[in-house]
This record gives structure tokens, C-alpha cells and sequence, in this order.
């Protein structure tokens, strides 16, 4: 036998030795795009996995960037060859727009989480203009309106408003049924400083979405020294 030959055995054995089987999680893919309507209040996605390598791989934890999103997994511990699925639900709520939202899955096999991305186009339902109105400090208690307009074909079938404070009271009249609405919001008094989160109800056959806007009494200014 060549001595290069030996030599190069001997590399081969002595670099297996010290580089053990690689564990690695492949993921089918790391992006999921989803699209809302106009009656959804939560989607689902799933993150698909697969642990390629010759290691079992631990799961250790599974963070999103927003409340508004959750991330499941139904265990933590995969021997090669074993596949999962990262579920990952979004409420819509308010939002609006293209919302992007992020996973950091960490991993035994990784030093550095893997970041999934869930990116969601929701459609404007209930246009809300303005979706906040504000006294000063001793202005005149004086209602001020916010103005709901639906922004999709099928029309609401009941509307209600409620708040958050009961020395913030709203009212709601129909201009368009089923369409175009107006709250009037007056508060009670402007001398303390007062907030009410007003809470829309929009009823759609069986289904019913929830929007919000706001109101508040500023604090009196502080003059300057």
C-alpha cells in the first residue's frame, strides 16, 4: 500500500472522528403568503419541516414578533427522518394592508434561530376616518363624530358601539344602511383627563367582525419654566 495512499486513510478516519453525524432541520418552505376576506377573524398557516440529518433534533422554543400571532407545535424532540408542522395563526383584528409578522423557531442543530415569515394582505372592511378624536383641556364638551363606511359588497346586517367609559358617550346613526354609519361621541366633562377605547361590532349573517376607535380628554399643558 502507498504511503499517500495511508496517509489519506488516516485523514479520512481522523476528520469522522472529530466532525460527529450532522442534525439539521430542512424546511419545505420559510414564507408563507396569505389573503384575508372580508369575514375572516383568523388564518392558519404551517411551516413544514423535515430533519434531514443523522442527529435527533430538539425544538427548544418558538417566538413570534407579535401578539397578534401564535405559533404551535404539537412536539419538541424529531429523530432523523421525523417531520412536523410549526401551525402558526394570525387574528386580523384591525389591521389593514400588507402585515408581515416573523417566527424565531430555536433549534438544537442551529446556534441561530430560524425565522419563518408569515405575510398577510388583509382588505380595508370599515373605513374609520377619523379612528380618533381628542378634546383639549376645557374645551367646550362638544360631540365630535368618527364616520364608519363599509368598504366591501356585502352589507352589514347590525352594528353596535360600545365604551370603554362611561363618562365617554357614544351614539351611532345610520346614514346608508347597512353601509355608511356616524358616531357621535360627546364626553362628560373636559377638566380631568379622560380615554375611551370604543369597540364597533359588525354582524355579517353569522359571523361578526370588531373594529375600534378612540377617544380622549388631553391633560391640561404645563407652561414652561
Amino acid at each position: 500500500m502507498q504511503p499517500r495512499f495511508v496517509m489519506l486513510l488516516l485523514f479520512a478516519g481522523l476528520f469522522l472522528a472529530v466532525c460527529p453525524a450532522r442534525a439539521e432541520l430542512t424546511w419545505t418552505q420559510k414564507t408563507v403568503e396569505l389573503k384575508a376576506d372580508a369575514r375572516t377573524t383568523v388564518l392558519e398557516a404551517k411551516f413544514h419541516f423535515t430533519n434531514s440529518g443523522k442527529q435527533a433534533v430538539d425544538v427548544r422554543q418558538i417566538e413570534s414578533d407579535c401578539g397578534c400571532t401564535t405559533a404551535e407545535l404539537e412536539k419538541r424532540h424529531y429523530e432523523p427522518g421525523a417531520s412536523g408542522d410549526i401551525v402558526a395563526r394570525y387574528t386580523v383584528g384591525n389591521h389593514v394592508g400588507l402585515q408581515t409578522k416573523t417566527i424565531a423557531v430555536s433549534t438544537s442543530d442551529r446556534e441561530q434561530p430560524t425565522l419563518l415569515t408569515l405575510a398577510v394582505q388583509i382588505p380595508e372592511v370599515l373605513r374609520i376616518a377619523p379612528p380618533y378624536v381628542a378634546w383639549k383641556h376645557d374645551e367646550a364638551a362638544r360631540p365630535k363624530e368618527i364616520s364608519l363606511e363599509l368598504m366591501q359588497d356585502t352589507p352589514i346586517d347590525e352594528i353596535t358601539v360600545q365604551s370603554s367609559n362611561t363618562g365617554m358617550r357614544v351614539a351611532i346613526q345610520t346614514l346608508v344602511k347597512g353601509r355608511k354609519y356616524r358616531l357621535d361621541i360627546t364626553p362628560a366633562q373636559t377638566a380631568q383627563m379622560a380615554f375611551a377605547t370604543l369597540t364597533i361590532h359588525c354582524r355579517y349573517g353569522d359571523e361578526e367582525k370588531t373594529f375600534r376607535a378612540y377617544a380622549t380628554v388631553k391633560a391640561p399643558q404645563i407652561a414652561e419654566q
